[in-house]
């Protein structure tokens, strides 16, 4: 069965540039991730939430799934091993679910932090629901990671050479992926914008006019646990309480 029409032509691309730019690109990103991380890490003044370092670590393993031939040694390759083709494809169509899932899995733990910060105590006294957003990410991703390498071991013949990574010429694989995806990403969306009703919340109190402000996704997932000291500030002068936003 052809699963490519004989209208496309897939070669794999051979300009060292594209390929040069591409795995810089890719090795930058996992090498800033990993300063960051170790960063947090080794320094004593600097506090983050446990799923942040999981997201951090989500997103190295990304950039390093599609520099596997780069690393290999045989990206210039026509034709690289099978075997090494196989693991970068399956690698390639599951790691987005443990960059979606891992993400997630941030948002809630900061929004929970935040939202209860005053009346229950933080996520991490619960070391089983911290244990499970932890291991969550990884689990699934490992599912479908097996997954795909049994399709890729079964049916060789599906792995095709990009020229940059190797992928899947089945759409099954990246519907599987997409989907999850797509589901992951709309979930964050409510999360979100509960973030910019409690921060929008705590700036009324304070008196500040707020038809203007506006909530970048970045400042949404750099959580400090500074945002809970200014609510409670804001809690001891306010004579409203603050069980619930």
């Amino acid at each position: 069965m052809n699963l490519i029409p004989d209208s496309i032509e897939l070669k794999p691309s051979t300009n060292r540039t594209i390929i040069s730019t591409f795995i810089g690109l890719e090795l930058s990103g996992a090498i800033g991730m990993v300063i960051i991380l170790f960063t947090a890490i080794f320094s004593h003044k600097v506090k983050r939430l446990a799923t942040w370092y999981t997201f951090c670590a989500s997103w190295t393993i990304s950039c390093l799934s599609y520099s596997l031939l780069f690393f290999t040694g045989e990206i210039h390759l026509p034709e690289p091993r099978k075997s090494i083709c196989v693991a970068q494809a399956a690698l390639i169509y599951s790691v987005p679910t443990l960059t979606a899932s891992s993400t997630l899995t941030l948002l809630v733990h900061s929004w929970y932090n935040v939202h209860f910060g005053l009346s229950k105590p933080p996520l991490e006294s619960n070391s089983r629901v911290i244990m499970a957003m932890l291991l969550a990410p990884f689990l699934l991703w490992i599912l479908l990671l097996i997954g795909f390498l049994s399709l890729g071991i079964k049916t060789p013949s599906l792995v095709h050479n990009f020229g940059l990574y190797c992928t899947f010429m089945q759409v099954l694989p990246a519907k599987i992926s997409s989907l999850f995806v797509i589901i992951t990403t709309f979930s964050t969306i409510p999360i979100q914008g509960a973030y910019m009703h409690i921060f929008a919340y705590t700036l009324h109190w304070q008196g500040v006019c707020i038809t203007q402000a506006s909530f970048t996704s970045q400042y949404l997932l750099d959580y400090r646990p500074a945002e809970t000291l200014i609510v409670a500030t804001l809690a001891a002068r306010c004579p409203c309480k603050l069980s619930r936003w």
